[in-house]
């Protein structure tokens, strides 16, 4: 399974909420599922789209954090296998996850 970890500095509640939109905007069929907010130091969302490659759905899991004045955030993707015993098309979900790194990466930093 793939992953993709980012850290940054700035004003926590502005990184989630840029984080959001681009997560919400990386494809017209992708979904904001559900979230947790730990005050002002956690934030847990999850993002769900359709994969035309493993025609299915695959989810983005989005967990930031604050640790040592610094942001920390995980995403991990999951779903799209059609397989019953093994995972045999992981395609859509490393699209997914590909697309927002370079999303994340290109944003203006505005946090």
């Amino acid at each position: 399974m793939a992953k993709y970890l980012y850290e940054t500095t700035g004003d926590f509640n502005k990184f989630v909420g840029v984080v959001h939109d681009v997560a919400q905007n990386i494809s017209s069929t992708t979904v904001y599922e559900d979230g947790y907010r730990f005050a002002d130091q956690s934030a847990m969302m999850v993002y769900e789209r359709y994969s035309i490659v493993g025609s299915s759905r695959v989810t983005l899991s989005l967990m930031i954090t604050t640790f040592e004045d610094s942001i920390h955030l995980v995403a991990i993707p999951s779903g799209g296998s059609q397989a019953v015993v093994l995972k045999i098309n992981n395609w859509g979900e490393n699209a997914f996850l590909k697309e927002f790194k370079n999303a994340l990466e290109t944003a203006k930093k505005t946090w």
